[in-house]
């Protein structure tokens, strides 16, 4: 948004959509209102009004399109005017935020405080090696002022192993270390590779690479998932001659049996995305009250009319 003028007009918008949803029906919400007060007449960044049993409520929104965050004098100088126009419903929009004083004062007085700013583009998953995930798409019909829209859940399910133990081939192991003192002998057979899984390859009898252990645990893991269980004793015997590198001189690569390992998978809690509708901007309204986000769709032509007025 390039201006305080656009600013206004997304929140009047966004404001007029949840009021949409709300039991009171034809509510105008209106842009640039000038109100007349006990004393004074005052610009409204947007305001509507409404009736209900007899009772008259209204509610002014104050919009900061600023770059730091508002004190506690700015939300004076708001509620003088609240004063002066006969108390209505006070509320201040900002995308900066609210200094701690600034907040005290507001729950103080009964003033709300929210965050309006463009959802920003989602950054990228990280996950953890062996780890893995699901996604789901769940579909939201069409609401009064929603579009339809499909929400993104996204299941992060976090692979941990434990006291993994490589079995040498015992015969192969006496053959083969012949030449070496008891003491090296005893050093090789006891070697703990401390890499991570991704890193620690296996090969055939030529040398050849054919794999790492994390694609092992990647293939239990799964089997795992499918049975749903989350923790399990890994047992893997190789049915042909496989070899670790030992980045030892005297033997550089050993041959294995067998490794075992405890794996388990820690699933974490959903992630639910609303994923963008064409034609519409997604805005994240945060309520400081309780702390919680509202995405809300804005067509993009009510996001830019400033910019053709």
């Amino acid at each position: 948004m390039s201006d305080s003028v656009d600013y206004e007009k997304v929140t009047r918008a966004i404001f007029q959509t949840l009021v949409d949803q709300d039991q009171a029906q034809n509510i105008s919400v209106e842009h640039n209102k000038q109100l007349q007060g006990k004393y004074l007449s005052h610009q409204c960044d947007v305001y509507w009004k409404f009736e209900s049993a007899g009772m008259e409520y209204s509610t002014i929104v104050e919009c900061k399109n600023w770059n730091k965050r508002l004190k506690q004098e700015n939300l004076l100088a708001f509620r003088a005017k609240l004063e002066d126009l006969n108390y209505p419903k006070g509320v201040i929009v900002t995308r900066s935020g609210y200094q701690k004083g600034a907040v005290r004062y507001a729950k103080a007085h009964g003033i709300l405080l929210y965050e309006l700013f463009e959802a920003p583009p989602r950054p990228p998953l990280v996950v953890k090696e062996g780890s893995f995930g699901t996604i789901e798409l769940k579909f939201e019909r069409a609401r009064k002022g929603f579009p339809p829209r499909f929400i993104r859940i996204w299941t992060y399910f976090e692979l941990k192993y434990e006291n993994t133990e490589y079995y040498l081939d015992p015969q192969w192991f006496e053959e083969h270390t012949k030449h070496l003192s008891p003491q090296a002998k005893e050093e090789i057979k006891h070697l703990r590779i401390e890499m991570r899984p991704a890193l620690i390859k296996l090969f055939d009898d030529k040398s050849n690479e054919i794999g790492n252990v994390l694609k092992l645990y990647m293939a239990k893991s799964k089997e795992m998932h499918k049975l749903k269980v989350a923790s399990d004793r890994f047992v893997h015997h190789f049915d042909s001659p496989t070899f670790i590198a030992t980045y030892n001189e005297l033997l550089p690569y050993v041959k294995i049996n067998s490794t075992v390992a405890n794996l388990r998978i820690i699933q974490h809690e959903p992630i639910e995305h609303a994923m963008k509708t064409v034609g519409f901007v997604n805005f994240i309204l945060r309520n400081l009250q309780d702390g919680t986000d509202q995405v809300v769709p804005i067509e993009e032509n009510e996001s830019k009319k400033s910019s053709s007025s």
